[in-house]
C-alpha cells in the first residue's frame, strides 16, 4: 500500500487517467474528488468485499 499526504486542493494522478483531489478535511472525515474516464467503473470497497449469505458461485453481477 502506498501512503500519500496531501493538503486541500492537492492530489495525485493514477495511471495517467484517474485524478484524486482532496476537497475538504474535517476532524472525522476527508472528502475526495475522483475524476476518471466514463468507461472506467468505480466501486466502493465495502460493497466489493461484503460478506453475503449466498455462496459465491451463485452471485451474479448485473
Amino acid at each position: 500500500m502506498q501512503v500519500v499526504s496531501c493538503r486541500v486542493n492537492e492530489g495525485l494522478v493514477i495511471d495517467h487517467e484517474i485524478s484524486v483531489t482532496v476537497l475538504d478535511v474535517q476532524e472525522t472525515h476527508v472528502r475526495l474528488g475522483i475524476s476518471s474516464p466514463n468507461q472506467t467503473p468505480s466501486y466502493r470497497e465495502e460493497t466489493l468485499f461484503c460478506e453475503s449469505a449466498e455462496p459465491a458461485a451463485e452471485l451474479q453481477l448485473q
